[in-house]
């Protein structure tokens, strides 16, 4: 039994259809992110400060150590930071807050009810760790050949790219997403990328009736 169970229920499944942003600046900031940790672990003096920023980040405290604290949370919020992704130290405590808070920009999705989803850059896919809370995500940073490439945190104990995922030419899996059971993704903005046209049709209506 894992926490996702709990926080599975209820969710929807992934949309059919989805609006695809164009999140270039949040693919250079999650690869910087991985470019950083090549070569290095956790336990590299030079890794300190990084580490340190991810746990400031969350409001952690001092109460951590770069190899005896899971930091695999803190590095999903920082690497998402300036996308208003919550700011916690474990995994499902973000996932909870995104379900639980009717403001956040953010959505969580039932990945065992969904087949084909559409994955975009920034989306963060959850899987259970052996534990009732242990939990782990990891974040889709570039969707490229024909791959969605995840990389997460606290994996043998550095930052790496963990899976590839086959998808087509709409970004959609075309393979099962397990062991990933939720799937988090930043609410689009259908709304306002219409409302320049609709407001420009509108003025010419108007204008048009004027002209009468």
């Amino acid at each position: 039994m894992s926490i996702l169970t709990e926080l599975q229920k209820g969710l929807p499944a992934t949309p059919t259809q989805e609006t695809i942003e164009n999140r270039t600046q949040l693919q250079s900031q999650l690869n910087e992110e991985l470019e950083y940790w090549q070569g290095k672990t956790e336990i590299d003096p030079e890794v300190f400060d990084r580490l340190k920023t991810y746990w400031d980040y969350v409001n952690f405290g001092d109460s951590w150590s770069p190899s005896g604290t899971p930091w695999s949370s803190a590095f999903v919020s920082y690497a998402l930071r300036g996308q208003g992704f919550p700011k916690k130290a474990s995994h499902w405590q973000y996932i909870e807050e995104i379900i639980k808070s009717p403001v956040s920009s953010w959505k969580a999705y039932n990945l065992d009810k969904s087949s084909g989803t559409i994955l975009q850059v920034g989306d963060v896919l959850i899987k259970p760790r052996d534990g009732y809370y242990a939990t782990h995500g990891d974040i889709v940073a570039r969707i490229a050949d024909g791959k969605a490439v995840l990389i997460g945190g606290n994996l043998g104990n550095t930052a790496k790219v963990t899976k590839r995922i086959d998808v087509d030419t709409n970004n959609r899996a075309m393979v099962s997403l397990s062991p990933y059971k939720i799937i988090l993704k930043k609410k689009g903005r259908p709304a306002q990328l219409l409302l320049v046209p609709v407001l420009g049709l509108v003025g010419l209506v108007l204008y048009l009736q004027g002209k009468k």
